[in-house]
């Protein structure tokens, strides 16, 4: 399957934090800020505690695109580059110290984490994928989520994509500087009753650079005209299109 319709998405970075907002930034492009972390009021107070920045965007894209009946019987897919890498250079600090690991952050330092604090959330006991795949995170995830479609049609998935800002002294090694997060939610063409179908094809890959992540170069062209999207990797160009 190299299709799915889009049925609902959402995006937060620090403020940038409804569509409106995107809308804008979409007009004029500038770097993402690099700190900040959504409230997430609706989350239970105790849950809410144990979120990290990470967490605390996931859980805003995943609360803004679908409703809280629907959450427990999704398929998801959670694609990050970095995954909580504020706990990880924590530790790896306290490590340096030699300090003692806080428990908490060990446990919320693994890249599924955000998948398992979801499941427990959402009481949703449905397959779970986590995946990274370097600066093409965005495709790959996209590469599962149409998987999950293809093998079941009738179970809608959910994709959350995001990435914290790289903290020091890591951040001069990578481009990807902002903070963001992104939901899909797809549904195969079956099971779909609107939304707007989207196609993946591969290309040649191009030497080519990016002011941002594929995952937010994506936002912008959904809220733009054009039927294409062109996210281009030395090894492989991803071809993303609409109708």
């Amino acid at each position: 399957m190299n299709e799915a319709i889009i049925t609902s998405w959402a995006a937060w970075s620090p403020g940038l934090t409804n569509r409106d907002d995107w809308a804008r930034w979409a007009l004029n492009p500038t770097a993402l800020e690099r700190s900040g972390a959504p409230e997430v009021e609706f989350l239970p107070a105790m849950q809410r505690r144990r979120c990290d920045a990470l967490s605390r965007m996931c859980f805003q894209v995943i609360h803004e695109v679908c409703p809280p009946e629907d959450l427990g019987d999704l398929t998801s897919v959670f694609a990050s580059r970095h995954g909580s890498f504020g706990n990880m250079t924590g530790l790896l600090f306290a490590l340096a110290d030699s300090r003692a690991l806080s428990p908490n952050s060990f446990s919320h330092s693994v890249h599924n984490t955000q998948a398992g604090l979801f499941s427990i959330w959402a009481q949703n006991r449905v397959a779970s994928t986590c995946v990274a795949g370097g600066a093409e995170t965005f495709g790959a995830g996209l590469l599962e989520a149409f998987g999950a479609l293809a093998t079941q049609p009738e179970r809608a998935v959910l994709l959350v994509v995001a990435d914290e800002a790289v903290p020091e002294p890591f951040d001069s090694l990578c481009d990807d500087k902002g903070a963001y997060a992104l939901a899909l939610l797809l549904r195969s063409r079956e099971s779909a009753s609107g939304g707007t179908p989207l196609s993946v094809q591969l290309e040649r890959g191009v030497v080519e650079t990016s002011m941002f992540p594929d995952a937010v170069a994506f936002i912008r062209w959904l809220m733009g005209p054009e039927r294409l999207l062109r996210l281009p990797h030395p090894r492989r160009t991803w071809v993303l299109e609409r109708s």
